[in-house]
């Protein structure tokens, strides 16, 4: 069971096992949110409450609270921020996995690191995903989003088996750390499309309760921006061509990725 959760707000949700060229798992489509106490394929949303009370009752209504999301706008990290928390992760998932191992968090944190932030953790092996699990919602300081998300990936990403010992140094960890959601305003899917900037944006979709996103990683897989969407509104549980329809909902977000 993920850190922070208890029996009472766990609440797995089936997921669609996106399959890339050759049958394997297409990276960055299969990132799980543990968003305010539950699981999600990227579905999140509601008048949920997160552990501060804060309620964001739909996407286009930003949140009220003084937890909100960092600005559009991010200040990159540094290299030794950057090694420190991939440090951090991976002594996170060891500390697990092995006996006695130290997790090694920062011991004078910058100011960045103790930013609310979103983020992702994602584990690859040989190129294929191993888990990935993230937070669209900066509800914790980075350090402990981080961390946290890093051991989710390892042992309770619902689609592949905990981590074992053995493979730890076989995967590769990478981190994604979001900016605030911005709400796009478009006349129709033309507009839409022109606004989205390829390999930059990461997408939220959402109508109703269906919502769904693909961090910016995802255009290396699927240029098109046609595509892009398509399999966006599938995911979400939608018909493929709902990002044309009146009523859908379309944010972008940015992130800085870094890997091993």
């Amino acid at each position: 069971m993920p850190r922070n959760a208890s029996p009472a707000t766990r609440e797995w949700v089936p997921l669609e096992r996106t399959e890339g060229q050759n049958g394997r798992l297409t990276g960055f489509l299969m990132c799980c949110v543990w968003c305010r106490g539950r699981f999600s394929s990227f579905i999140f949303g509601g008048h949920s409450s997160g552990p501060d009370g804060c309620k964001t009752p739909a996407l286009n209504k930003p949140c009220s609270c003084n937890n909100r999301l960092k600005s559009t706008i991010m200040d990159e990290l540094t290299p030794e921020e950057k090694k420190a928390l991939l440090e951090l992760a991976r002594s996170a998932i060891a500390a697990r996995l092995v006996r006695g191992h130290p997790v090694k968090r920062p011991d004078r944190p910058s100011k960045t690191l103790i930013e609310k932030r979103g983020c992702f953790v994602s584990l690859h092996h040989k190129g294929d995903l191993r888990g990935c699990i993230g937070t669209i919602e900066a509800t914790h300081p980075l350090i402990t989003g981080v961390e946290e998300n890093a051991e989710n990936a390892a042992f309770d990403d619902p689609r592949f088996p905990p981590l074992k010992k053995e493979e730890l140094e076989q995967v590769d960890i990478e981190i994604s750390i979001l900016t605030e959601p911005r709400v796009l305003t478009f006349t129709d899917g033309r507009d839409l499309k022109r606004q989205l900037i390829p390999g930059k944006h990461g997408v939220i979709l959402s109508r109703g309760w269906q919502r769904a996103t693909f961090l910016p990683q995802v255009w290396d897989q699927l240029p098109d921006k046609d595509l892009f969407l398509e399999h966006l509104c599938i995911k979400a549980g939608m018909e493929p061509d709902c990002w044309k329809a009146k009523g859908t909902t379309v944010a972008v977000y940015e992130v800085e990725h870094f890997s091993e």
